[in-house]
C-alpha cells in the first residue's frame, strides 16, 4: 500500500516525533494512509446561527452522573466509542499513553462542567450518525467490540481518543473502521479549551469528520483549491458538509451538489455499504396503513428519526370533538441535521395543511378540525437550490420531536342533543348567513343530531372562515 498522508501545515511535520510516555501526536504506521487535519478558526463570511446565550440554555440528555453510559442506538453491533479518560497502546514494541481530556480540576476526575461538555459532544455526534445502525457511546464497550476479527465476528467499531494536546490537529487512518485491531482515531478539543461552546462544537465536528475518513470518505472542497468547503446560506438555513468545514447551522452528509464541488462521492452510500452496517430500522410507519398511533391530547406527542431521504413518518390520531389543533415539529435542539416538512391529512389521506417555512428548519401546523380521524406526516426537506444558497433533501436526516395542543369547542351534550358554541357569548351566528358553495345556515340553536347538527357545525366553521369545510360538512350529512 502506497503512502497517502495529507498534512495541511508545514509545522506538523515535526509532530511525528513520539514523546516518552505520552502520545498525543499522529501515530504514523509505516505506509498506512492517514488524514491529518490542521485547524484554525474559520474566516468564512457565512452568517451562522449564534450559539445559546448562556451555558444554562442547554438541555442535557441525561443526569450528569450518567454521562459515561450514553448510547445513541443501544444494541447495535457497530460502535463509535468516545474515549475521554486516556488510552494506553503498544506501538513499535513500546508502550505509549494518550492523556485524559481535562478542562479543569484534577486529571483523574470529571467536573460537572466537563461532564456537561461531554454530553453535548455526544449529542451532536449522535445526530450525525442517527440514521445508521450504529451506536455512538461514551461507555467502554470492551476491546473485542472494537476489533473486526473476521469470520463470524459481527461486533466491531472504532475508538475516538479525545483530549487537548499542544498540537492543533485531529487525525484518522482512512478506512480504519473495519480494522482487525483496536485502531484509534484522535480528536483535538479546539483552540479555546476554556470555552464550553467552542469546545463542544469543535470536538463534535472534528469527531464526525474524522470518523467519516475512518468510514471511507474524502474531503468536500472546491475545484478552486479550497480543501474544506465552508458552506453557504444564512440563519437556520446555513448549510455545510460534514466532510468540509462545519459550525453552527445545518451540517449534513453530502454528495457534491453545491457550486464548484470537487467531490461527488455519495457519503451515505459509502457509509452504509462498506462498513458492515446499514440504516437503522424505521421507527414509525411509512404510510397510512402502518401509521403510529399518537395521543394528540398529550403535550409531548411523539419523537422520531428520519433515516433516509425517502423516509416519511406517519402518525394517526382521533379527536372526539371539534376544535383547534396546533402541532409543532422541531429537530434536534443542539446540532440539527434535519429540515422538517410536516403535513396533516384527513382520514382518506387528503392533504389539509402542510408546513415547511423557507427560513426555518422546524414546522408548525395550526388548523380547526371537526371530530374524526386524521394523520400527521414528517419528512426531511431541502431548501431552495443546492447550486446557490440551498440544499437538497439528500442529507436532511435526523431526530425530531412532535408537540401538540388541542382546544376543543364548548359542547353541550344534554338530553336535548348536541350544541356547539362558537364564542364566549354562546351565539351561533346571525340568521341566514350565506356560505361559500351555496349553503344557507340558520342562527337558531339546534337541538337534534344529524342534519341539524351539521348546520350548527357549519356555523362554527363559518366564524373561523372555513367555508370549504362547511360545505363539505353539509354534503356529507
Amino acid at each position: 500500500m502506497s503512502t497517502s498522508i495529507m498534512i495541511t501545515a508545514v509545522s506538523l511535520i515535526a509532530s511525528s516525533t513520539v514523546h516518552a510516555q505520552s502520545l498525543n501526536t499522529p501515530r504514523f504506521n509505516d505506509d498506512r494512509p492517514m488524514i491529518i487535519e490542521s485547524f484554525s478558526w474559520s474566516t468564512s463570511e457565512v452568517q451562522e446561527p449564534a450559539p445559546p446565550d448562556t451555558f444554562e440554555s442547554y438541555e442535557l440528555p441525561v443526569a450528569l452522573e450518567d454521562t459515561f453510559t450514553l448510547h445513541s442506538n443501544p444494541g447495535a453491533t457497530k460502535v463509535v466509542y468516545l474515549d475521554f479518560d486516556g488510552h494506553t497502546i503498544m506501538w513499535r514494541g513500546e508502550e505509549f499513553h494518550y492523556d485524559a481530556w481535562n478542562m479543569e480540576g484534577p486529571d483523574a476526575t470529571f467536573s460537572d462542567t466537563e461532564r456537561t461538555i461531554i454530553q453535548l459532544i455526544w449529542q451532536s455526534i449522535s445526530e450525525d450518525f442517527l440514521p445508521f445502525d450504529l451506536d455512538v457511546t461514551t461507555e467502554y464497550p470492551g476491546l473485542e467490540a472494537l476489533k473486526n476479527t473476521g469470520g463470524m465476528d459481527e461486533e466491531w467499531g472504532i475508538r475516538v481518543v479525545i483530549n487537548h494536546s499542544t498540537d492543533r490537529y485531529s487525525w484518522a487512518y482512512t478506512d480504519s473502521f473495519n480494522d482487525s485491531e483496536d485502531t484509534e482515531m484522535y480528536a483535538w478539543t479546539g483552540p479555546n479549551p476554556s470555552s464550553i461552546e467552542e469546545t463542544w462544537i469543535w470536538t463534535s465536528d472534528s469527531v464526525s469528520h474524522e470518523a467519516g475518513h475512518a468510514l471511507g470518505l474524502s474531503h468536500d472542497g472546491t475545484k478552486r483549491g479550497v480543501e474544506y468547503y465552508e458552506g453557504h446560506g444564512t440563519g437556520d438555513n446555513t448549510w455545510s458538509p460534514i466532510m468540509g468545514w462545519t459550525n453552527y447551522g445545518l451540517s449534513q452528509w453530502a454528495r457534491g451538489e453545491y457550486t464548484d464541488a470537487n467531490n461527488q462521492e455519495d457519503d451515505i452510500e459509502i457509509i452504509t455499504t462498506q462498513n458492515g452496517f446499514g440504516f437503522r430500522a424505521d421507527d414509525h410507519g411509512s404510510d397510512l396503513s402502518t401509521a403510529t398511533p399518537i395521543d394528540i391530547y398529550g403535550t409531548d406527542a411523539s419523537v422520531g428519526i428520519i433515516e433516509r431521504s425517502d423516509d416519511i413518518d406517519f402518525f394517526a390520531f382521533s379527536i372526539d370533538v371539534s376544535g383547534s389543533l396546533k402541532v409543532t415539529f422541531t429537530p434536534d435542539s443542539l446540532s440539527p441535521n434535519l429540515d422538517i416538512e410536516a403535513s396533516i391529512l384527513d382520514s382518506e389521506g387528503a392533504l389539509l395543511q402542510s408546513s415547511n417555512p423557507p427560513t426555518a428548519i422546524d414546522a408548525e401546523l395550526e388548523i380547526f378540525l371537526v371530530a374524526g380521524d386524521y394523520f400527521l406526516s414528517v419528512d426531511g426537506a431541502g431548501y431552495d437550490d443546492p447550486d446557490s444558497d440551498g440544499y437538497s433533501d439528500y442529507g436532511s436526516l435526523g431526530y425530531y420531536e412532535i408537540r401538540a395542543s388541542f382546544e376543543g369547542d364548548p359542547v353541550d351534550t344534554g338530553d336535548s342533543g348536541l350544541v356547539v358554541d362558537t364564542d364566549d357569548s354562546g351565539e351561533l351566528g346571525t340568521p341566514d348567513e350565506e356560505v361559500a358553495g351555496g349553503c344557507s345556515c340558520s342562527s337558531d340553536r339546534v337541538t337534534s343530531s344529524g342534519a341539524l347538527f351539521a348546520v350548527s357545525l357549519c356555523l362554527v366553521l363559518i366564524r373561523r372562515r372555513r367555508w370549504g369545510q362547511c360545505a363539505q360538512t353539509l354534503v356529507r350529512r
